[in-house]
């Protein structure tokens, strides 16, 4: 297994580097795998680049919580052209990678997710069409498009006393076009702790809800790119990260100029 890695400062907020990961022969089918890491930036906990070309594994450019692609009714997630590299088609009837409960993702305090993403469908209808997810009634949190009006950006926080919300304006979000998204969450119940981001600027907020009381251990909880459920996001998605705190506005200024 030959690995080069690009080291940068802390400072530095983002490496570009890429790293040829020589797999030899995977058993999943799975072809050698080129993958950009990000071993140097702090309170990254899980980086999915979604570059394999066969198989069902999602790796982790970080090698802790490694994904596994789930079947909807109309079969796998899709190996499809990224915005760099490889990608995954998703129709959205319950296609999904699933990570399963990973300690290292479980009760964040604070967190932050991006991803890119260029959707087939921004319209408003069934289903809360997250991106990420890890939530379910009255737990955890989850992160998504088009679910108070077409083609908005919005996440959530969930406690068993209410919701934490916000969603952006209309339209942020086209089909066909590949944008980059991103959210970061300070873990209260105040949805003005949530900030959303679209091609690394951060975005006016149309609706905004607070929840009242202590968080649920989300524990339990599976995480997913795409819905937990069915009726999910419909598209392509690509890069996606996950964070164990609050990035600032900066760092994601330079994470979309980085990855663009």
């Amino acid at each position: 297994m030959r690995v080069v890695f690009a080291i940068v400062t802390a400072t530095q907020a983002i490496a570009c580097g890429r790293v040829a990961f020589d797999h030899g022969a995977p058993s999943d089918g799975a072809s050698d795998v080129v993958i950009d890491v990000l071993d140097t930036q702090p309170g990254l906990i899980g980086r999915w680049l979604l570059d394999e070309t066969g198989g069902t594994s999602a790796r982790d450019a970080l090698g802790a919580i490694d994904g596994v692609l789930i079947a909807g009714g109309s079969g796998l997630p899709t190996r499809v052209t990224g915005h760099r590299g490889n990608a995954l088609g998703f129709v959205g009837d319950g296609d999904r990678v699933l990570m399963g409960t990973p300690p290292i993702a479980g009760n964040l305090a604070a967190l932050s997710v991006t991803a890119w993403v260029m959707p087939s469908s921004i319209t408003v209808f069934g289903g809360d069409h997250a991106v990420v997810d890890k939530g379910d009634t009255g737990v955890g949190w989850a992160f998504g498009i088009s679910i108070v009006a077409d083609g908005d950006l919005w996440f959530r926080g969930v406690f068993p006393n209410g919701t934490a919300q916000r969603s952006s304006l209309a339209g942020q979000l086209a089909v066909g076009r590949w944008t980059h998204i991103a959210a970061s969450w300070d873990g209260q119940g105040a949805g003005t702790g949530i900030t959303l981001y679209i091609d690394g600027n951060a975005v006016a907020i149309a609706t905004n809800s607070d929840a009242t009381g202590p968080r649920a251990n989300d524990n339990a909880i599976t995480l997913a790119i795409n819905n937990n459920s069915t009726a999910g996001y419909t598209g392509v998605i690509d890069d996606v990260q996950l964070y164990d705190r609050v990035l600032t506005a900066g760092e994601i200024a330079a994470m979309y100029a980085a990855t663009q």
